[in-house]
């Protein structure tokens, strides 16, 4: 099932629409620097299971100036909530030490030690 930013449902054109608007689609984008970490909550617009409404990742910049892959750490079913994950994750890279490894980022940010001061 499809479903627009506010849970109503839609049909597949409609999404599809939706879904390449970017303007409709980011929900909300940081670049916490200097940490050159971009947090980013989208609509995914999906209402099933195995899906998601809202993603929220992170992604860093790369000495070339191009985006790493985006790494979802959040995924909620309504946009308070993607803004309430997106918060948390922005504060949790504002408050760890940072290494300048793209794994570790991933490993910090998946620390359940870190996000249990967060929740």
């Amino acid at each position: 099932m499809y479903r627009d930013r506010e849970g109503n449902q839609i049909d597949v054109l409609t999404w599809g629409v939706r879904f390449e608007d970017l303007d409709y689609r980011i929900v909300r984008d940081d670049v916490v620097m200097p940490t050159r970490l971009r947090v980013r909550t989208v609509w995914e617009g999906i209402d099933e299971p195995d899906a998601c409404m809202f993603a929220t990742g992170v992604q860093r910049l790369q000495d070339g100036g191009s985006w790493s892959k985006f790494v979802t750490f959040a995924k909620t079913r309504t946009e308070q909530d993607a803004l309430h994950a997106h918060q948390r994750i922005v504060a949790a890279i504002r408050e760890a030490p940072v290494q300048r490894e793209w794994s570790e980022v991933v490993w910090q940010l998946s620390s359940p030690a870190l996000w249990a001061k967060f929740a």
